[in-house]
């Protein structure tokens, strides 16, 4: 005896989650009530004036984990003073911008335990290592934002 086999459950399954992912992106309304409350629903007021919002966009695909391997490597150590002005000038320049992007990093690390890897995977730091980041970060300020 052969048995068939029936797609039916998996295409209605699919078509329902094509509709519920749809009615969630359905709208954003912002309302006020009799009162002077105001409201943000997905379905508009019953009566009365309404605006309807669009949502925000997604995270962007660079975030600042992502962009976390990419500051520190361009933290580079100063070349030391020449004595020319216009070399001691660009040092200035370099550490300054050295201490906007250790600044950056120390706000990510001590924001978020999740960042980006070498490889580009989303990590979760463990205590130790995020505090170790931190040290380091808080070491190149020292370093850089004098």
């Amino acid at each position: 005896m052969t048995r068939e086999i029936s797609f039916w459950p998996a295409i209605v399954m699919a078509a329902s989650l094509l509709l519920a992912g749809s009615a969630g992106a359905a709208g954003l309304y912002k309302w006020t009530d009799a009162q002077g409350n105001v409201h943000y629903t997905q379905d508009p007021p019953p009566q009365g004036q309404y605006q309807q919002l669009t949502p925000p966009p997604p995270p962007s695909e660079t975030a600042p984990d992502e962009n976390l391997q990419k500051a520190r490597d361009e933290l580079t150590p100063p070349p030391p003073p020449t004595g020319d002005e216009k070399m001691d000038k660009l040092q200035a320049e370099v550490y300054k911008k050295n201490c906007a992007i250790a600044k950056q990093n120390l706000d990510v690390f001590t924001t978020h335990r999740r960042v980006k890897n070498d490889k580009g995977e989303i990590v979760i730091l463990g205590d130790d290592e995020r505090k170790a980041k931190i040290k380091e970060t808080q070491d190149q300020i020292d370093k850089y934002c004098k």
